[in-house]
């Protein structure tokens, strides 16, 4: 499906005019030796880039920006999100190795952005033409510190033939999801599969379609002190307890599993659904490409999607120390243009918020796409919304969700600790 990012969203709330220039912002004429033209030749300079992608994905990316600037090498390092991205990061930060490129998170920016690690970049040309929530993602204080020209969108991505084996079809409530679970098991295969740091998606999903989409306040609320995380969490993680770990519909082998496994036992048929969105889509299919694979939303306890798991992706950052920073700032600079864009959005699979950019959708993704791009629904991520703490909560959040699965905490426990969390870093 070919679609434009005019089309793609809620993230249309105000359009900026112009575009990233068509040079990508590059450096104009730095210092070198001089060429047969008479003109400075562009010093060669290598950028230090630690990636939320690893090199084979940004391959593609990196081969036309060397086409555009054959001078600039990129020294690309990666680690796999999102913990071990934001610790490898923590790690060179704090010893003043910052790299010249990094990615801004959800989960890093508010770290990040308040103590200078990352460089005010509100001038550049690149957000003269981006949607405003993609703008506003990687604001503080009225500065602009990352670049973040897409969006995704997720959900539960299904083997379609162990979906037939099983004789089921995607549910639309989470009392059909758990029936679905437990005859996929009766079949005789693995239900479902999950990282050891997101074991709360399913929660998520309860929260977000029976908290969320009738008080999108909910969080600002927490922040506020009119509310605690217990008031909309703890019915959710009760019914994820009850109705997924108490049946034995998961294990605690879930405990140790990591994005790579999370991937291949999927691709290779041994799980039937995993919570995923275009990106995991993109490797699943790239592992196993004629596995046959759909897509449904999180569920509620009543039918209907207003809200969807997603939220702006990660954004591109620039060190506030780096020794490169023209050379820094073309590479940002040149994502936002039409042959810049083309093969980041072809690696991510998500939507871009760069408008008249035209881009392809998988099918698998259309659905999504399209609600999203009608404005009928919106995205929410929960550690978009915990604030300055996000970090620290969502961190609570993971480790409360992982001692309920190794049974040694109860569901409401979960929220609790997150508020315990809050008001502790609150009254520091």
């Amino acid at each position: 499906m070919v679609a434009t990012a005019a089309a793609a969203s809620l993230l249309a709330v105000t359009v900026l005019s112009g575009c990233a220039s068509s040079n990508g912002g590059g450096p104009k004429n730095q210092a070198g030796t001089e060429g047969e033209s008479g003109e400075a030749k562009p010093k060669d300079v290598t950028l230090s880039f630690l990636s939320w992608y690893n090199a084979d994905s940004m391959k593609d990316v990196i081969a036309e920006f060397n086409k555009k600037y054959p001078n600039i090498k990129i020294d690309l390092q990666f680690a796999p999100p999102v913990k071990d991205y934001n610790e490898k990061l923590k790690v060179l930060t704090v010893a003043g190795e910052t790299p010249d490129l990094f990615y801004l998170s959800a989960e890093n920016k508010f770290d990040l952005m308040k103590n200078g690690y990352a460089m005010d970049i509100s001038d550049q040309p690149v957000f003269k033409n981006l949607n405003k929530a993609n703008v506003e993602m990687y604001k503080y204080n009225g500065k602009q510190f990352g670049f973040a020209p897409d969006a995704w969108a997720g959900g539960i991505l299904y083997n379609k033939k162990q979906f037939e084996q099983a004789g089921v079809k995607p549910p639309q409530t989470w009392n059909e999801f758990v029936d679905v679970m437990k005859k996929i098991k009766a079949a005789g295969m693995t239900p479902f599969i999950e990282r050891g740091t997101f074991l709360w998606t399913l929660a998520n999903g309860i929260f977000i379609n029976d908290v969320i989409a009738k008080n999108p306040a909910f969080d600002q609320e927490v922040i506020d002190g009119k509310k605690k995380y217990e008031d909309g969490w703890t019915a959710p993680f009760q019914m994820w307890n009850r109705d997924i770990i108490q049946s034995g519909l998961i294990s605690k082998d879930l405990l140790g599993v990591g994005s790579e496994q999370f991937i291949n036992d999927f691709a290779a048929e041994k799980v039937a659904m995993l919570v995923g969105n275009a990106d995991h889509l993109g490797k699943i299919v790239k592992a196993n490409p004629n596995l046959q694979v759909g897509i449904f939303p999180l569920v509620g306890t009543e039918p209907g999607t207003k809200v969807l798991y997603g939220a702006v992706n990660v954004g591109i950052a620039v060190g506030a120390k780096t020794k490169h920073k023209e050379e820094a700032l073309a590479f940002l600079n040149f994502i936002g243009t039409q042959v810049g864009i083309t093969p980041y959005q072809k690696m991510t699979g998500q939507m871009v918020g760069i408008p008249g950019v035209k881009y392809e959708v998988s099918p698998v993704m259309e659905q999504f796409n399209r609600m999203y791009s009608n404005n009928e629904i919106g995205l929410y991520l929960p550690q978009n919304y915990f604030g300055e703490l996000s970090a620290s909560i969502l961190d609570e959040m993971i480790k409360a969700s992982q001692d309920v699965l190794a049974g040694g905490a109860k569901p409401e426990d979960v929220p609790k600790r997150m508020d315990k969390k809050r008001k502790d870093l609150s009254n520091k």
